[in-house]
Formats: structure tokens, sequence, C-alpha cells
């Protein structure tokens, strides 16, 4: 409902709010008489917060009048992500459980030698952000990064990845070379 309500006397401000998940509305109005005239009705995109719209009535001697429409978007609440990607520059990994807007607490491992990753998240909704609380570098054994999804009005969820790397048994050597003479028996 506007408010104040309206009055066709009233050529103030009027002011309504609606949800955040509205982004557009139809403003619409009737003249008085027929042969009045209205600019600036139809369809209007919302942005969050205040909205300003002037309707312009125009009389048949051409006299106008102005009416100003405040509509006030309110802002997001959610701060729920909707996918949680942890990668490093050759592939992705799969964190368990899958990936579910209430669980805040995953798990996965990375391969071995891997020290450092990226964390890419996907808010639900276009307005919440989010941030890495952790730094991205990976070392032997068990890690905690943290990515904190903020909506527009400050409300925070964050979730956990607990990332296992497992160290390396791999002891052998990949070549041996000598700058003077032959190798024997030739290294494979």
């Amino acid at each position: 409902p506007l408010t104040p309500e309206f009055n066709p006397l009233n050529t103030g401000t009027y002011n309504v709010t609606v949800p955040n998940d509205i982004d557009n509305i139809d403003l619409l109005a009737e003249p008085d008489v027929e042969t009045t005239t209205i600019a600036g009705t139809g369809n209007k995109q919302l942005k969050t917060g205040n909205n300003l719209f002037e309707l312009i009535t125009t009389s048949e001697n051409g006299e106008t009048e102005t009416y100003t429409v405040n509509i006030f978007r309110e802002r997001n609440s959610n701060a729920y992500l909707t996918n949680i990607k942890v990668s490093d520059s050759s592939k992705d990994y799969v964190l368990t459980p899958e990936f579910d807007k209430e669980t805040i607490t995953y798990n996965t491992q990375v391969d071995v030698g891997v020290t450092t990753v990226t964390i890419t998240a996907t808010p639900e909704v276009d307005t919440t952000t989010y941030k890495l609380l952790d730094n991205n570098k990976i070392k032997i054994g068990d890690n905690i990064k943290r990515v904190m999804a903020i909506a527009e009005d400050g409300s925070t969820k964050t979730y956990t990845i607990n990332i296992y790397r497992p160290a390396s048994d791999n002891n052998n050597l990949a070549d041996i070379t000598t700058n003077a003479g032959t190798l024997t028996p030739e290294f494979d």
C-alpha cells in the first residue's frame, strides 16, 4: 500500500516497500478525467534501496502536476551459496558431501604436490557477495579453508572446506648425470 494513502490533491511523494525478490514493478496510474494524460507509467526496474519515479499529469489546458512514487526495494538477506569449487591449475576436486546450501562443512583431498588451490563460490542471489577467509596455500596434511557469503543486509553464512593433501612416498631419483665420464650401469 502507498504511504500516505493516495489523495489526488497531494502531489507530494508516495512511498511503497517491496521485498528484495521483486526487481521490477508495473507503475500504473489512472487520470481523474479521461482528457488528462499521464507520463511515467510502465514497467520499472528496481535497484536495492530507494527508486524514485515521477508521474506527470497534463490537463487538457496544458497544466501539469507531478506525483512522485518512491519504491523501496528491501535489501537481500540471503547469504546462501549454490556451489563451491576447489581447483588447482589442472583439475577440479570433488567435495563431499555433495553441495547443499544448508550444509556448511565439506571435505576434499588434493593431489600430492599441490601447494595452492583456487576456491570459487556461486551466491544464490546476485546481490550476495563472498570472500575467502583464509589464504589459498596448501600444506601436507589437513588444511581448513573458509568461505563467507555476505548478503546485502549484512547477514553472513560461513562454509568450511577441509582439504587434505597427502605426503608423497616417492623417494626415487628421476635422473643421474655427471659432467665427465660415463655412468655405469646406465641410469633408467
